[in-house]
């Protein structure tokens, strides 16, 4: 459904093969100015809702593709567009995976291990061919919390072909993109993938939430304080607001659990000892942190 490639790039003839006759009126309209953003935008409407003729429902998604991933080519700053298609390639590949998933379960122990090293191996290069699609992006989408979110999901859900090292490389340059404000958006899927690998990457990964949480809860209360009046001239009431800002302060005693259930060694000890030193000196933290002992 998704052409690969070992070199990650996508032949240009399978995206010749899926222009149809219905498809020429927009080919002649991009032809005129392939920036367009409308027309491509209808161009892409145009394909998933195709019929008729020869074609099916792959055809339909082979085409759709094709066309939204042009469309990225020609408008490389499109954020409309690249969430269109990451969106949709992931779409495809859950459903492609999926298939070759079965097709391996089903294999015949009469039949030779080549079949199910090559669906293993069609995994591989697509996830991998996604992977750089993802790169791709993110040279201009990377100041959008939307895209570091669909990106990291990926990569965390597919982390037994990709690379650890990848993966927190990513997170590290995720955080050093976005602001402040929006690491909160980031942090529930760093903290799954924390607890999915477990071991000393995991103790890491909560040690860092609490050094956020410790050092940054107060700076995004008051802003969320800020945005909450903003959000009270429109109308909201103030119970609905409030609620916003307690959920930040709420996580001391979970990371606290947390630490000690992957602490494996003498220097994790010591930056436990460190984090109780920092809760005892800091009355703000430790009154947070005993009412949700008492709670």
């Amino acid at each position: 459904m998704i052409p690969v490639s070992r070199s990650g790039s996508s032949s240009s003839s399978f995206y010749m093969d899926q222009i149809q006759d219905s498809d020429i009126e927009f080919e002649k309209q991009l032809l005129k100015d392939p920036y367009d953003l409308k027309t491509w935008l209808a161009y892409i409407d145009h394909k998933k809702n195709e019929t008729g003729g020869n074609l099916t429902e792959i055809s339909v998604k082979q085409g759709t593709f094709s066309v939204l991933r042009r469309a990225t080519n020609s408008l490389y700053g499109s954020y409309k567009l690249w969430n269109l298609y990451l969106t949709y390639r992931l779409q495809l590949i859950d459903e492609q995976i999926g298939r070759t998933n079965q097709d391996s379960n089903s294999i015949s122990n009469s039949i030779s291990n080549t079949n199910s090293n090559d669906i293993i191996s069609v995994n591989f290069d697509l996830i991998n061919d996604t992977v750089q699609e993802f790169q791709r992006a993110e040279l201009t989408m990377n100041k959008y919390p939307k895209f570091w979110e669909l990106y990291l999901n990926f990569i965390v859900k597919y982390k037994g072909i990709i690379k650890i090292e990848f993966i927190l490389e990513k997170f590290d340059t995720c955080f050093q993109r976005l602001t402040i404000l929006q690491h909160e958006i980031i942090w529930p899927i760093y903290l799954l993938f924390a607890d999915q690998i477990e071991g000393e990457i995991a103790f890491e990964i909560w040690f860092r939430f609490f050094e956020f949480k410790s050092n940054v809860y107060k700076y995004i209360v008051i802003n969320k304080k800020e945005m909450s009046i903003e959000k009270n001239n429109e109308n909201e009431t103030p119970e609905e607001t409030s609620e916003e800002t307690i959920i930040v302060d709420n996580d001391f005693d979970l990371i606290l659990d947390k630490l000690t259930q992957y602490i494996s060694n003498s220097n994790e000890l010591k930056k436990i000892t460190k984090i109780f030193d920092k809760i005892l000196n800091n009355n703000e933290i430790l009154l947070k942190f005993l009412k949700s002992e008492i709670k």
